[in-house]
C-alpha cells in the first residue's frame, strides 16, 4: 500500500510533467502564430528548409533518368510519371515550404508592423495566398497543368510582390536612422534576389520568341532559370530572417 510521502511524489511527478507539456505546446502555438523569439522560430524555419532541401535533392537522385538542371524544369521532379520513386519527396518539400513558410511571415509582419502598418499588412495577406499556391504547386503535379501553373504563377508574382514591399519597409527604416538593417545588407538581399528575376523573365522572352515565333537570338535555358529564380525567392527569406534582430531587440 502506497504511503503519503510516495503518493506526493507521484502528484509532484504528474505536475511538472502537465506543466512541461503545457509550456512545450505554448511554444509551439507562438511559434506558429509569429509569437515566439527568432531563436526558437528558426528551429522550425531552419529545420525544414533543411528537410525540404535534402527531400529535393533525393527526388532528382531517383529521377528516372539522370537529371540534368539545364534539361529538366523544376516542377518535372514532381511528375509521378517521369519521377517514379521520387515525386512524393518533391512533392513533400513543396507542402512542408508551403506551410512553415506561413508562420515565417507572420512572424516578420509582427516586426515590421510599427515601421510600415498597411503596407506591411498587405505583404502579409499576399503571402500567406502565395505560401497556399506553393503548397498547391505539390500539391498538384506539371502534369495537370491547370492547378499547377496557376499556383506557381500567383505564387511567382505573389512573393515577388511581397519581397518588394519589405523592400520599401527596409528603406523607410534606413531613412528613419533605425538601427538596422544596414543598407549593405538591403544591398545583398536584393540584389541576388532582382538579379534573379530580371534574368528569369529575360530567358521567358526568348523562350516566348522561340516557341511562338521561332526566333533564336542565343542559346537559353529556361529549366535553369527557373532554379535559379526559386533559389532566390528560397534565398530572400533566408537572409530577411538573418537579418531580423532578436525578439528583445524588436
Amino acid at each position: 500500500m502506497p504511503t503519503n510521502s510516495n503518493l506526493k511524489d507521484e502528484r509532484r511527478k504528474e505536475e511538472v510533467f502537465f506543466m512541461n507539456s503545457n509550456i512545450k505546446n505554448s511554444l509551439f502555438v507562438s511559434v506558429l502564430q509569429g509569437k515566439s523569439s527568432k531563436k526558437y522560430q528558426g528551429y522550425l524555419f531552419f529545420s525544414t528548409i533543411l528537410i525540404a532541401v535534402i527531400l529535393i535533392i533525393i527526388s532528382a537522385i531517383k529521377f528516372d533518368v539522370p537529371y540534368f538542371m539545364l534539361r529538366e524544369s523544376v516542377s518535372s521532379l514532381g511528375i509521378k510519371s517521369e519521377n517514379p520513386n521520387g515525386y512524393l519527396f518533391f512533392r513533400i518539400a513543396f507542402i512542408s515550404s508551403g506551410l512553415v513558410f506561413i508562420p515565417y511571415f507572420i512572424y516578420i509582419y509582427r516586426i515590421f508592423h510599427p515601421t510600415a502598418y498597411h503596407t506591411s499588412r498587405s505583404a502579409l495577406i499576399i503571402s500567406i495566398i502565395s505560401c497556399i499556391c506553393v503548397i498547391g504547386v505539390g500539391i498538384f503535379p506539371e502534369d495537370n497543368p491547370i492547378p499547377h501553373y496557376t499556383n506557381a504563377i500567383i505564387a511567382f508574382i505573389g512573393f515577388t510582390t511581397v519581397f518588394s514591399c519589405y523592400l520599401y519597409i527596409f528603406v523607410k527604416k534606413i531613412i528613419q536612422k533605425d538601427s538596422w538593417p544596414k543598407i549593405w545588407q538591403i544591398v545583398i538581399l536584393y540584389l541576388v534576389f532582382y538579379g534573379a528575376l530580371i534574368g528569369f523573365l529575360f530567358v521567358f522572352f526568348l523562350f516566348y520568341l522561340y516557341y511562338y515565333h521561332r526566333i533564336i537570338f542565343i542559346n537559353f535555358s529556361l529549366p535553369l532559370w527557373e532554379w535559379i529564380l526559386v533559389i532566390a525567392n528560397f534565398y530572400w527569406i533566408i537572409v530577411s530572417f538573418l537579418i531580423i534582430p532578436n525578439q528583445k531587440n524588436k
